[in-house]
């Protein structure tokens, strides 16, 4: 409750200041209903239920229209003085509708919170309209507008948790889908020279990897067979027991993914295409 605390030290020592004090005499002046309160203190011990005395329809009216002239003055421009009487007034409420909260935002955004709804009600109360009942009028509409910006945060909490779950789901499959620029390196296709050379060059760049620790030797015989040969996953791992020591397709299918991510990831970090590998160099 440090924030709260210093919030209404704030408040204290704003009302303390002199400009302040010469404020509230100009006010009370113009305004019959705060004609006999002669200072702030006095105003924040009537609207004080546990100070006021006993409850009254007259303590009550009066209670009214000095929140009601409060609030005209607010619009009027006097918000500066305003501002920390009325918070003041109605500490006791905020302090209880914070702790109404806990853990619906972090600590110092639901004070923030309880701020802005308040003083937006406070600047927006239909003063012609709700004359009577002003402070739990005031209570009310703060409660129902916090309920709305906590629905509001939860709402876009959850958008962008559902945007970043998306998105990672996204990468991903990304990541375990073999790369399109790999897949088409890895094809015979792009070595230059007659085919059978192709596949000896694809087979080579291989076989550099495995000796780099980037890919394990049964990584290889599965993009060999996969991407160099071009050989149908499926049917293959079914006729190579020994070779896979007994992997089914489905497992093999995933350490395929995995073995060219692991390439992939290798050649983009070095920035190099998988021919680069035949030419030789520090790779």
């Amino acid at each position: 409750m440090y924030a709260w605390d210093a919030l209404l030290s704030w408040c204290r020592c704003e009302l303390s200041k002199e400009e302040r004090r010469a404020e509230w005499e100009e006010v009370r002046r113009r305004r019959s209903e705060l004609a006999a309160l002669t200072s702030p203190a006095e105003v924040l011990e009537l609207l004080d239920r546990r100070t006021s005395g006993p409850p009254t329809a007259a303590l009550f009216e009066q209670r009214d229209r000095v929140l009601l002239a409060l609030l005209e003055e607010h619009l009027a421009g006097h918000a500066a003085l305003t501002r920390p009487l009325l918070l003041l007034a109605f500490a006791p409420a905020l302090t209880a509708l914070h702790g109404r909260f806990p853990g619906a935002a972090a600590g110092g955004d639901l004070l923030n919170l309880v701020l802005e709804s308040f003083l937006g009600v406070v600047a927006s109360y239909p003063i012609e309209r709700r004359r009577s009942k002003v402070a739990l009028n005031l209570a009310r509409d703060t409660e129902k507008r916090l309920c709305r910006s906590l629905e509001l945060d939860r709402r876009r909490e959850d958008a962008e948790r559902e945007a970043a779950e998306a998105a990672a789901g996204h990468r991903e499959e990304w990541e375990q889908r073999p790369s399109l620029d790999l897949a088409d390196e890895l094809r015979p296709s792009r070595f230059e020279g007659p085919s059978p050379d192709d596949v000896d060059d694809a087979l080579q760049a291989l076989d550099m990897l495995v000796e780099r620790d980037v890919i394990s030797e049964l990584e290889r015989h599965l993009i060999a067979a996969a991407n160099v040969r071009g050989l149908e996953l499926k049917a293959w791992v079914g006729t190579e027991p020994a070779e896979l020591g007994g992997m089914r397709y489905e497992a093999a299918k995933k350490r395929l993914q995995r073995a060219l991510v692991k390439v992939r990831t290798y050649l983009k970090t070095r920035r190099l295409r998988l021919s680069d590998l035949l030419v030789g160099g520090d790779w």
